[in-house]
């Protein structure tokens, strides 16, 4: 049995999984060509043997997607040790839980993520779990519990980081944000406890007292957010203080290949990824009015702020080029309404990477190919609702 299972595996290098990756991409952006080709040509044969293409081409973009597939274990093997070293270092007591072992990310991903994982973990053993004698005070088991798990939802791998400590001090953070000058004292009250951890994630930003190689809160979170967006994904932080802090970096399942919505502003295309947009409206449909000087657009349900996708990036519209459609965009428990011209339609996108002066000067987390030859940014949705909703409240606020 075991060696019909030896003849049964392939060893294949990792380069020439990238090339057969890279030509499936090729083929995405042929086959987007030919679909649109016979769309305009509106012959029923072949539109039919386009269709019977389209399904054999994705059955093996599929295929080569699961062959680069690894256990996320390969990410998670170096912290049983790291959590063990560091528990006797801090003279901590730490369960440490992991699960979902098995679920399956893009090779380069889990790569990528053993840095940040080891980040996440040293802050959860420093400032999130207490000393014994600290929980046994504060009613708690003297043995913390630190739990990493990973699991499948939706298109994404999400992965979380628990642990049942101490928690985020809002007014630490605060304090912290009042000292380096990023909040004037008669402001911080207007911070609830969402916007006091997007401090966090500033560079260098730290609530620790001394600093050592493993002390900080916000050590290496800006870090950590950048290695995750690179690949498409997000960081989430929830925490209660006295009770615990979890981190979700959430990873999209396929790293090459984006399933987009592309749209037109100033006479350039853009791409949205298909996982952060929430509806589309023609723009007569939306009622938009201001508030506190900001547009705003109202629904039955809820309403959210309004902005414009071309001037977001800095272009200017001409007289031809005038908002025609509204689409919304969801983060978390954030949602924001963009004005784009035209509305292209949904693509299957190769992603490219830019570089990171393109990304740092806007929200921008790769780029495209379209089956025209034009080339399409793709727009770092959460980066957009950041400088949108966050910036602002830390300027107006600093």
């Amino acid at each position: 049995m075991r060696e019909a299972q030896t003849r049964a595996t392939v060893r294949v290098e990792a380069s020439r999984l990238d090339t057969l990756l890279h030509m499936i991409g090729e083929l995405v952006v042929r086959r987007s060509s030919v679909e649109q080709l016979a769309a305009e040509t509106g012959n029923s044969q072949l539109l039919a043997s386009v269709n019977e293409l389209t399904r054999a081409s994705q059955a093996v973009q599929d295929m080569v997607m699961r062959v680069r597939m690894v256990p996320i274990d390969t990410a998670f093997a170096r912290l049983p040790r790291l959590v063990r070293d560091l528990s006797n270092q801090l003279g901590k007591r730490v369960d440490l839980q992991i699960e979902g072992r098995d679920t399956e990310l893009d090779r380069t991903a889990v790569d990528a993520l053993v840095e940040p994982l080891m980040h996440l973990v040293r802050n959860a053993l420093d400032h999130g779990i207490e000393l014994p004698e600290l929980r046994e005070a504060a009613g708690k088991p003297e043995l913390g519990v630190l739990n990493i798990n990973a699991r499948h939802e939706g298109g994404e791998v999400v992965i979380g980081i628990s642990d049942d400590g101490a928690g985020i001090d809002r007014e630490a953070v605060i304090a912290r944000a009042v000292e380096r000058g990023l909040l004037s004292p008669e402001s911080s009250d207007r911070i609830d406890h969402e916007q006091a951890i997007e401090f966090l994630f500033m560079p260098g930003f730290s609530t620790a007292s001394e600093v050592s190689d493993i002390s900080g809160r916000g050590v290496g979170m800006d870090a950590v957010r950048a290695a995750v967006r690179g690949f498409g994904g997000d960081v989430r932080v929830r925490s209660q203080l006295g009770v615990g802090t979890t981190t979700e970096l959430r990873m999209p399942l396929t790293l090459a290949i984006l399933p987009a919505l592309v749209v037109q502003a100033a006479g350039d295309p853009f791409a949205l990824q298909l996982d952060r947009v929430d509806r589309t409206f023609k723009l007569e449909e939306v009622h938009i009015k201001t508030v506190a000087g900001m547009p705003v657009a109202v629904f039955e349900d809820r309403s959210m702020p309004v902005v414009s996708l071309a001037e977001m990036f800095d272009r200017n519209n001409d007289d031809s080029d005038e908002p025609k459609f509204m689409v919304t965009l969801r983060s978390a428990d954030r949602q924001l309404a963009l004005l784009v011209d035209d509305m292209v339609g949904r693509r299957e996108l190769v992603t490219r990477p830019v570089p990171k002066q393109v990304r740092k000067d806007s929200p921008v987390s790769g780029g495209a190919v379209l089956a025209s030859g034009e080339i399409a940014f793709i727009v770092d949705c959460e980066e957009l609702i950041r400088r949108v909703l966050v910036e602002p409240m830390q300027t107006a606020t600093g």
